[in-house]
């Protein structure tokens, strides 16, 4: 019985931050997807077809040519997602 009423008091305490942890992560999921789906779309479809035509296969152009160029851009997003979710935090403590 002992064990039981001292689950029950450390339980409710965890449970707000993780929810709050969790609420923040699926704030962030658009902010991040968008900015990385929007950076691929900017790489110029010649790129794409210049590496394939060259003989590298479509593994090597995404790895070698597309996320390389795409880097700046899904970092940036991942920059935006995370100051967000602190701008949102902030008010809080």
């Amino acid at each position: 019985m002992v064990a039981t009423s001292m689950a029950l008091h450390t339980t409710p305490a965890r449970e707000p931050r993780h929810l709050a942890s969790l609420t923040l992560a699926v704030m962030t999921l658009p902010v991040s997807s968008s900015a990385t789906e929007e950076s691929l779309k900017a790489i110029p479809n010649g790129l794409r077809e210049a590496s394939l035509a060259l003989g590298a296969t479509k593994l090597e152009t995404i790895l070698k040519i597309v996320l390389p160029q795409a880097l700046p851009g899904i970092m940036t997003g991942g920059i935006l997602a995370v100051s967000r979710a602190a701008g949102e935090v902030a008010p809080i403590c």
